[in-house]
């Protein structure tokens, strides 16, 4: 009985919080974004090869949400293995992505399961360039889902690696000054910066 009331006492506090609100996320609070949770689809890395290697995108997470109770897609944006950015919920609207983390989260998904296409990757760092524009989210508050819920397994590779990858792109793109660096690749731009640090 004492666990009943516990387990109570805490979906309570987490549907009061909105954090629970699958069904009416319209009348919850406003997303005020901190970090960004990175995901994957959990389906299957379908090489360019296979004609249909891009058959999946928010349309069908959408579509597998709402199955689950979800009044719509959980995440804000998803990258298709082809490398098209997909919206789902509007930025602003806390998302259903990372429980405990959703009201103050941007939730980013890639389809696959653990070996995203160069096209995903070279998007994954358009989007994180587009996210600290406009919302001032650094590579250190990028976390994967597996970082705040040990039981899971995505983005399915290592977010040290990949924090590490956003330092050097962010470095490359904003320098010191904030301000994106006129010319150049960003390869060369991290060889230069990289070379001046040794």
């Amino acid at each position: 009985m004492i666990i009943y009331h516990v387990v109570r006492k805490i979906l309570t506090s987490l549907f009061a919080s909105g954090e629970m609100n699958l069904k009416n996320s319209t009348n919850i609070a406003p997303n005020n974004p901190r970090r960004v949770i990175l995901h994957c689809s959990d389906t299957p890395d379908f090489p360019y090869e296979i004609g249909d290697f891009d058959r999946y995108g928010a349309t069908d997470i959408d579509s597998w949400h709402r199955a689950r109770g979800f009044d719509a897609i959980g995440y804000h944006f998803v990258v298709r293995r082809s490398g098209v950015i997909e919206c789902g919920r509007d930025i602003d609207q806390i998302g259903a992505h990372c429980l405990g983390l959703n009201k103050d989260s941007i939730g980013v998904c890639y389809i696959g399961r653990k070996d995203p296409t160069r096209a995903q990757m070279r998007e994954l760092l358009n989007l994180y360039v587009m996210i600290k524009r406009s919302r001032k989210i650094g590579f250190s508050d990028w976390l994967g889902h597996n970082e705040s819920n040990r039981y899971k397994t995505c983005p399915g590779f290592s977010m040290s690696v990949f924090r590490e990858l956003l330092r050097w792109y962010d470095i490359a793109m904003f320098g010191a000054s904030g301000k994106v660096s006129p010319g150049g690749s960003v390869s060369s731009k991290i060889r230069a910066h990289s070379t001046a640090e040794e």
